[in-house]
């Protein structure tokens, strides 16, 4: 039988046991030697079972990934009170009567209530923070906080809350909040919220900017002016005041990693810590300074140390371990002579690159006896793709196979590089890979952490840009060939506005389409996306045929169009709240909570979409020859138009649903393959599938590596990239495209 931690009040120690009883017995006396002194509910003996208390009395439909029955007890003004798996809340007297329960919508596991003022604050895994009345269980109020769905179905869960009092009669709560997964969990996050007696609102809701944050806070009383705690992290500690302001308490420990539960403070001096997976025991000032450090936690830590009389007691996953509390003063380590930093697989790559240049030179040199080796080289790679005596097709086919080879290659080599670097951990090219493929084996399951940082984040993250970068480029193909215009893309053309429009409505309003999907369905993004990025295509189709359907119309059309989406979004989010943060962060682009549910629903329709266009590239070639010579050549232009244009509008739509707006990805790259190969889209097309997939994932990359501790928007680094061009085909060749 497990137990969680217990309470004690008055004479007697209370424990909860996994079995779904609550153990009582005088701890001046013991348990006694076979448990004689041990009662439970109603005073019966310990091994009565006849007694149950309530159980669940609706189906729970939200997501835990771990079971438990009662959960750690609390006391309070002579009562007891606790949580169950069950979604119930408890109340029960110093004899284990039961005075109230209260039936919440979700599961709980391993938390416990706050009970402050007379009111019994908490938060379970259906995403909501609850208030009771303490003496009732009457439910005073809850507040959706945060709520989410993966394979597993609905999730999300609000933890252990903090509560002060703000002295003007409301209340003050801190707390972290999570998608629910456990050890699969990825999002975390942390919020400050006010309860004025009936309502909760949001004073800051912080999101994941601090990175995986503790279930447990500390209340932090050292500046009687303030309200504040301390929210432990996998990057440090961070104090957080009642008015939402933040700041770095220590995200050091002297080169240790994280905390995974809330420090002990002792004497409002000192804190006392143990981190998760460097094993070590710590305590710190009240400023944040670290005092001293002791190794010895002999595996996972995840609960906060005791200190008592001299002696520290640290609990890990084999046991108990005792210390003196005074430990070896800390002393900074040495620099390490060596930089793991993200720059040092790139450098490896350059190195490599460069060793491979200087072997290929002495092979040419000294086993071919060319005299000018890579003079020579080039001379004869130009006559393998330009040599008179080969036909027209024959050097085209060269050419083109030549042109994907290299630009699957690159995609490759980033793509790998992309496995290697992270916001945290950096791995060398061979552990990357190593990690990948046993992670893959392994179905997912029972990884290293090591194997779940690639798994997990990176892994899906490298496929989602590839399949976004190939879909992007080869909608703007398709617009550009359609059109007869190489400014023209989708995000000129207003799709990618009117996707993120829809997205947006969902993502800030939770956004139902009327009621046709579940609330926070993975899918009701994508279709919403789809849905506003057809809005959007039919109304600058619509606008730029009443113009005059001249190619230059759709460019401003649907520059138009997107101004108008853009406008709305706005509007949006002024009112979004707490959401509004999330809207921002996919506006601007992002990969970075692509999931393996969210990736299948953006690669396989991108990879399905973007080989159609092959498939009628010879229609696209008579396009370009006008209507009139495409029909005597037996094409239905005008109905081929519509559907390739459908199609490049839900294609980007289906990009755009979940990694947010990304500009002048379908531009960059078209322009480019048709200055290698030329206009023949049966040449040109291949080349944009390849190097399409090599412009993002290297956007990508550049987002995470440019700036050290944070995450640029991808769309910044493609629009740095796109606008150059974009001002150069305007200046240069926008006259020879009015139509």
């Amino acid at each position: 039988m497990d137990v969680t931690s217990p309470a004690i009040m008055g004479q007697y120690v209370y424990i909860a046991g996994n079995n779904g009883h609550i153990y009582k017995f005088d701890w001046r006396i013991g348990p006694g030697e076979n448990n004689e002194n041990v009662t439970t509910f109603g005073g019966a003996p310990w091994d009565d079972t006849s007694q149950e208390i309530p159980s669940k009395t609706i189906e729970i439909e939200y997501y835990v990934s771990y079971q438990c029955n009662i959960e750690s007890l609390i006391a309070d003004s002579g009562t007891l009170y606790c949580k169950a798996y069950n979604g119930m809340v408890y109340c029960f007297d110093q004899d284990l009567n039961l005075v109230w329960s209260y039936q919440a919508e979700g599961h709980n596991y391993y938390s416990t209530p706050t009970v402050y003022d007379g009111i019994v604050f908490f938060g379970c895994y259906d995403g909501h923070i609850y208030a009771l009345d303490q003496n009732s269980g009457e439910l005073l109020a809850k507040q959706l906080v945060y709520q989410t769905e993966s394979r597993q179905g609905k999730c999300g869960t609000v933890n252990c809350p903090i509560v002060i009092s703000d002295g003007n009669g409301a209340y003050d709560l801190f707390f972290s909040y999570s998608d629910g997964l456990g050890m699969d969990s990825r999002f975390s996050a942390l919020a400050v919220y006010k309860f004025d007696g009936t309502s909760f609102s949001v004073t800051k809701d912080f999101g994941n900017m601090f990175g995986s944050v503790s279930t447990y806070l500390l209340l932090f009383d050292v500046d009687p002016e303030k309200n504040q705690i301390l929210a432990p992290t996998n990057k440090g500690l961070y104090i957080v005041d009642s008015t939402g302001d933040a700041k770095v308490f220590n995200t050091d420990f002297g080169g240790f990693d994280g905390l995974h539960n809330a420090p002990l403070m002792v004497n409002k001096k000192y804190l006392y810590a143990t981190t998760y997976s460097s094993h070590r025991t710590i305590v710190l000032d009240i400023e944040g300074k670290m005092l001293g450090g002791m190794d010895g936690v002999s595996t996972y830590s995840m609960v906060s140390p005791v200190v008592v009389d001299g002696l520290s007691l640290v609990c890990d996953d084999n046991g108990i371990q005792v210390y003196y509390s005074t430990y070896p003063e800390y002393v900074p380590p040495a620099p390490a002579p060596t930089d793991e930093g993200a720059w040092k697989p790139i450098m490896y790559i350059i190195g490599a690159l460069v060793a491979l240049l200087i072997i290929l030179w002495l092979v040419l040199k000294f086993v071919f006896k060319w005299e000018k080796p890579f003079a020579d080289l080039k001379m004869h790679i130009m006559h393998f793709f330009f040599g008179t005596e080969y036909t027209h097709n024959t050097r085209s086919k060269r050419k083109v196979r030549a042109v994907v080879i290299v630009g699957i290659l690159m995609t490759l080599a980033v793509g790998i590089l992309s496995l290697c670097v992270g916001a945290e951990t950096t791995f060398g090219i061979g552990d990357a890979i190593g990690y990948a493929i046993s992670s893959i084996s392994k179905g997912g399951h029972n990884l290293t952490y090591e194997e779940m940082l690639i798994y997990n984040q990176r892994l899906p993250r490298v496929l989602a840009t590839i399949a976004v970068g190939v879909g992007l480029s080869v909608a703007g193909a398709m617009y550009q060939a359609i059109i007869k215009n190489p400014l023209v893309e989708p995000y000129i053309m207003g799709v990618s506005s009117g996707a993120g429009t829809f997205a947006v409505a969902v993502l800030t309003f939770d956004f139902t389409f009327f009621g046709l999907f579940a609330s926070n369905s993975i899918y009701l993004t994508a279709f919403s996306a789809i849905f506003g990025g057809l809005l959007a295509f039919g109304l600058t189709m619509l606008l730029a045929i009443k113009t005059g359907g001249k190619s230059i119309n759709y460019v401003l059309a649907g520059i138009v169009i997107g101004l108008v989406f853009s406008a709305v979004q706005s509007l949006i989010m002024i009112d979004a709240g707490t959401k509004v943060a999330s809207a921002l962060s996919w506006l601007y682009g992002s990969f970075s909570t692509m999931t393996w549910d969210k990736l299948w629903l953006v690669l396989i329709p991108s990879l399905t979409l973007s080989f159609i266009p092959l498939v009628w590239a010879k229609e696209f070639n008579l396009i370009l020859l006008g209507e009139d010579q495409a029909k005597q050549m037996g094409l239905n232009a005008r109905r081929f138009q519509i559907v390739m244009l459908i199609i490049a509008s839900v294609l980007t739509s289906f990009c755009v649903a979940f990694c947010g707006i990304i500009g002048f990805v379908g531009l960059v790259i078209p322009h480019l393959s048709r200055m290698i190969l030329g206009g023949d889209h049966r040449l040109m097309l291949p080349a944009t599938m390849a190097f399409g997939g090599f412009l993002m994932v290297a956007a990508d990359l550049l987002a995470r590596v440019l700036l050290s501790g944070y995450e640029l928007p991808v769309g910044a680094i493609t629009t740095v990239i796109g606008v150059p061009v974009f001002a150069y085909l305007l200046i240069k060749r926008g006259r020879s495209y009015d139509g």
